[in-house]
């Protein structure tokens, strides 16, 4: 096996400027760790995990302006998402979802799975249990193409949205969430997806 020095690698191509792009994010979120753990040795608030199922209504257009659905009408997907408020202001969440209602020749290509992490800021409304949010990240979704223009199957790109939560129970354990999330694949290509 043949190594090359990292500047090799990127200045004869060898990373895309997605990969590389890729690997920064990855290295910022390694690198917030240690500023997680610092928040919590100041006691800035009780360290949360938390872990929620959600049902979407997603659609993805394209040509901007023309509200070109692939999938025909919306389409619906399972979500399952994860994350630590390590903050009362703050949080990270990872998403994984999958389409449930696919059906053959429903639309030009049939929505298949997404994977997503986001920063999460969060304003709690004193102690009613409320608290709305807005939301930062990356995804990647896979759908199947039957005739997608440019054949992509795989869509990636900024996503950014927020919604509001209400927590109840003895320790607030647990919760009913509404939120809107737009993803911007570029090219004239976004989703939109409504959850709950």
């Amino acid at each position: 096996m043949v190594r090359y020095p990292l500047d090799v690698m990127i200045g004869h191509g060898m990373f895309s400027s997605q990969t590389t792009l890729k690997f920064t994010a990855l290295f910022m979120v390694i690198a917030a760790c240690p500023s997680i753990a610092a928040a919590q040795d100041a006691g800035d608030a009780p360290l949360r995990t938390y872990v929620n199922l959600a049902i979407e209504a997603v659609e993805l257009n394209s040509f901007a302006g023309d509200s070109f659905s692939i999938f025909g009408e919306a389409t619906t997907s399972a979500a399952l998402r994860g994350g630590v408020i390590f903050h009362k202001n703050f949080a990270v969440e990872g998403e994984a979802a999958i389409g449930v209602d696919n059906q053959e020749g429903d639309g030009i290509a049939d929505y298949e799975s997404r994977f997503a992490g986001y920063g999460r800021a969060l304003v709690p409304f004193g102690k009613t249990g409320l608290e709305a949010f807005v939301r930062l990240g990356y995804s990647v979704t896979n759908i199947d193409s039957q005739n997608v223009i440019g054949g992509d199957d795989s869509l990636d790109g900024i996503a950014y949205g927020g919604g509001v939560v209400y927590n109840f129970g003895v320790e607030d354990q647990f919760q009913v969430r509404i939120d809107y999330t737009e993803f911007n694949f570029g090219n004239s290509q976004d989703a939109d997806a409504f959850s709950i």
